[in-house]
């Protein structure tokens, strides 16, 4: 299971930010809870700080969190239209929300 955490974090770290963005709207949606909402807590508990892994970079656990909260900047002040997700690159599969 750390193996599979970690090449997911890895991928999302290599990722385009406007994949990033997309897959961090996904996730939060599909969420029950208030979008917004969820935005609000992401940003005041830093929860996300967690999903970094023991065995990463200090650069790269850096360029995640700072990818994270751009996300929710941009989704929280509606910059980013969510749109259909274009399918990823077949070396690629969907990382989150699958």
């Amino acid at each position: 299971m750390m193996s599979c955490h970690e090449d997911l974090f890895n991928r999302l770290t290599s990722c385009p930010l406007n994949y990033f963005v997309e897959q961090i709207h996904q996730f939060i949606h599909s969420s029950p809870k208030d979008y917004q909402g969820t935005l609000v807590v992401w940003k005041t508990l830093k929860g996300y700080h967690v999903a970094v892994p023991s065995s990463c970079d200090p650069i790269t656990a850096e360029l995640f969190r700072s990818n994270v909260r751009i996300a929710m900047q941009l989704l929280k002040t509606r910059r980013f239209l969510p749109r259909a997700p274009a399918p990823p690159p077949a070396s690629q599969r969907q990382l989150l929300g699958q």
